[in-house]
Formats: structure tokens, sequence, C-alpha cells
């Protein structure tokens, strides 16, 4: 019985000190953070000037460090987007995230600024009218591989494939298949 009333007392004083340790943690600055915002407060506060007055010096900068130029409104609508941002999310972003491309990855098929993304969302819509897709089954899926995950389920969209002779699709299907009993002679 003894032992059990120790082990209970030594159960009890590691309660108190895990709750204890835990409070501290929840209610004690952070030493990095205090750091961060005073730090902040050091620096000349560039919100007092202008969207304007922003805009002309971040062009300068760009045009200096990047050989960019950006538009005065380009860089107005962008300043206007980051304060709003700020404001929203206490957490900013540099302005090169927006206006400078990443490299490869802007490069590729799927670059939202791409024409042929654009043209991949068209042909998925096409494929969802025309097959009454549920498109819930591609959630996870990006553009580009939502559209060939369709093009391997329903085939190409039949736009595509009598694009140049504009032949039905039996008369398509019938000209493939003499086209394969003259290659086989």
């Amino acid at each position: 019985m003894k032992s059990i009333k120790i082990i209970f007392g030594v159960a009890a004083i590691a309660l108190f000190l895990a709750l204890g340790c835990f409070l501290a943690f929840l209610f004690v600055p952070d030493k990095g953070n205090v750091a961060g915002s005073d730090s902040k407060v050091e620096e000349p506060p560039v919100e007092e000037l202008s969207f304007e007055e922003q805009a002309e010096l971040e062009i300068e900068r760009f045009h200096k460090e990047y050989g960019l130029d950006i538009s005065m409104e380009e860089m107005v609508k962008e300043l206007e987007i980051r304060r709003e941002y700020e404001s929203t999310y206490l957490k900013s972003y540099d302005l090169e995230e927006v206006f400078l491309a990443d490299g490869e990855n802007d490069l590729e098929t799927g670059d939202r600024g791409d024409n042929s993304y654009a043209d991949m969302i068209e042909k998925i819509q096409q494929y969802v009218t025309k097959y009454h897709v549920d498109e819930s089954r591609y959630a996870s899926m990006t553009a580009e591989e939502e559209l060939h995950a369709l093009e391997i389920e329903y085939g190409p969209l039949e736009s595509e494939s009598m694009e140049d002779t504009g032949r039905s699709s039996k008369e398509w299907d019938l000209s493939k298949d003499t086209e394969v009993t003259k290659n086989e002679e």
C-alpha cells in the first residue's frame, strides 16, 4: 500500500511539472520573435510613403538590380495587394516573388500565365460537358495530369482527331482501317 502511495505521489509531481512547462511555453514570449519585432521598429518606416513614392523606389531598384522595367500601374497594384496581405496575415513577402520568374517552373506547361494552360482547361471542360465527367475524382491532380487522365480514359476528342480532314467519325475510322490494310500488303 505504501509503494502505491509513493507511485501516485511521483506521478502527481510529474503531472504538475508537465502542466507548468506547458503553461510556461504558452505564456512566455519567444526571444526570436521579440528580437525580430525590435528590429522592425529600428528600420525607417516605408509605410509612411505613398504607394506612388514606394512604387518609384521599387521600380528603380528592380531596374538597377535586375534590369527589369515594371510599369507604375503594376507596381502600385502589387504594393496595394501586399499592404492588404500584410494587414490580413500580419506577415509580408518580397516583391521579387511576384515579378521575377523562378526559372524552369515558370516555363513548364501549366503555368497559369501560359496560353497552353487555358487550352488545357478548355479541353477539360469539353470532356466534362461531353462525357458528364465527375471532376471530383481528379481534384488532387494538376490540370496537365487531369487532361492526360481524361484522354486515356475517354480517348481524344472527336474535334482533335478530325481537325485536318473535316471528315465524320465513321469516315475517319474507315480511312484508318484502309490505311492499315494498305500498309499490311
